[in-house]
């Protein structure tokens, strides 16, 4: 019988010798390379990028995988691919925190470093942290600093005519100067805003070809085109333009049908389409303001013919092609293209003649005369032009001299009554106060988190919060 072999530094036996040159490579290295009671013979894998080493080819390549990113910390050469172990080990280095405040860092350096800035003073009374910081004072001043940069800043700045005399400092930090003025600075920031409000500095673009300036690059830009292209002209009617886009626009609004069937010129244009009815144009303006006024309501029937739909504005276009193209008054030289339009002319400027009209047009029409009649005369005399109460002077608006007095006067009104109001005016004044005292309601406030302090100002609750809480 053979016997099995045995691990020489524990219990550990088993059938073949690999799996013991395995298992003392794994657990008993270290006291094996010192006494080397055995001798291995199994291929060891070692990781170029660290120290890891094994005997199996597949610990191997999940391991070169992982260690592809390896992270390292920064306080020490610890190593892991893991977040969780870095996350533990950061916690077992010594963490310093300052004896003013609640900040706290891994370095003393950076601890001192936040002590001299924020708590120098304090610290120089209690001497609860000594500093063994490079400080460079300035020559000048009292001023100093841990930074070199920020200390030739300084003297930039506030000693710059003096430092120029003695020459105490060497100046090596990069400065900004303006072309148009003697300005000179040592920060970006303060250089941009400099120059957009320099009067000297030179903020128009001229044109090459023409008299034509602009204060912008890109309005001269588009400028220029117009000079590149001669005059195009727009094959159906006079119209003359220098730039294609607004030919191809005027085309599409004016001559959209004509040109779709004989295509003389192609369209490139964005088009925008109402989703409830034909309405297509090529501005977004027009085309926000359709989408506004667009409304799908009840059936609208046409009067001269069996045509119905829900929309307004395909209502108005159907209706177009039963208008001639011009309605001539038979008594004068009046020409129109609407026939409530002609009916109404008649009824103004020809009285006697209105029994030849059609009689229901008739009565709407009398009827719209009469509501205005009643209400110019239940509003009062046109002949206020100017207030009996201040200097405003209206052209004989009988209707913008009652709001004004309404809306200014009204108490005075009531008691001297100098100027009848109508009473559509009055409600319109009723609304109104009602609706801006609801808005008073509505406007949100602004409440300090600190204590009970609330204000409908933000300018207010700032200057609140710098006298009362600015150490917090």
């Amino acid at each position: 019988m053979k016997t099995q072999p045995k691990c020489p530094y524990c219990t550990y036996s088993t059938q073949r010798n690999k799996d013991i040159h395995k298992h003392v490579h794994r657990k008993h290295r270290e006291q094996n390379n010192v006494e080397k009671k055995v001798k291995l013979r199994c291929p060891i894998y070692n990781c170029d990028s660290c120290s890891y080493t094994t005997v199996t080819s597949k610990d191997f390549e999940k391991h070169v995988q992982a260690c592809k990113t390896l992270m390292t910390c920064i306080h020490c050469a610890f190593a892991t691919t893991l977040d969780v172990k870095m996350q533990k080990h950061v916690k077992n280095h010594k963490i310093n925190k300052c004896m003013y405040c609640t900040f706290a860092a891994v370095e003393n350096k950076t601890l001192q470093q936040h002590i001299f800035r924020k708590h120098k003073k304090q610290n120089d009374l209690e001497n609860k942290v000594s500093i063994d910081i490079k400080t460079f004072p300035c020559a000048y001043c009292e001023f100093t600093t841990t930074v070199n940069q920020a200390l030739q800043r300084h003297i930039y700045r506030k000693h710059r005519e003096q430092n120029e005399l003695e020459n105490k400092v060497d100046i090596q930090i990069k400065t900004y100067s303006c072309d148009s003025c003697d300005y000179k600075t040592v920060t970006k920031t303060s250089f941009t805003a400099h120059i957009a409000s320099c009067k000297n500095l030179k903020t128009t673009f001229d044109c090459l070809h023409c008299s034509y300036t602009t204060n912008t690059l890109y309005k001269l830009n588009s400028h220029l085109k117009s000079h590149e292209t001669s005059n195009l002209t727009c094959p159906y009617c006079q119209y003359v333009s220098k730039m294609s886009t607004s030919l191809q626009k005027h085309i599409f609004s004016k001559h959209r049908s004509q040109n779709e069937i004989e295509k003389k010129i192609e369209i490139n244009l964005k088009t925008f389409q109402c989703e409830n009815c034909i309405y297509i144009t090529v501005e977004p303006k027009y085309y926000q303001k359709h989408v506004k006024s667009c409304k799908v309501g009840p059936e609208i029937n046409c009067s001269q013919c069996s045509y119905k739909t829900n929309v307004e504005y395909e209502y108005k276009l159907h209706y177009k092609k039963h208008i001639e193209e011009n309605l001539k008054c038979p008594y004068c030289a009046y020409t129109t293209k609407h026939t409530p339009n002609l009916q109404m002319h008649v009824l103004m400027k020809h009285p006697q003649h209105a029994d030849t009209m059609d009689a229901s047009s008739l009565e709407q029409n009398t009827k719209l005369i009469n509501e205005e009649k009643e209400h110019t005369s239940n509003t009062g005399p046109s002949n206020h032009s100017k207030c009996p109460y201040c200097k405003f002077v209206t052209k004989g608006n009988h209707l913008s001299l009652q709001n004004h007095v309404v809306f200014k006067h009204k108490e005075e009104n009531d008691v001297e009554k100098k100027v009848t109001v109508s009473p559509c005016i009055l409600n319109n004044y009723v609304t109104t106060m009602e609706k801006r005292k609801e808005k008073r309601k509505e406007k949100k406030g602004y409440s300090c988190r600190l204590c009970d302090f609330n204000t409908k100002v933000l300018t207010d609750l700032r200057g609140h919060h710098s006298k009362n809480h600015k150490k917090n």
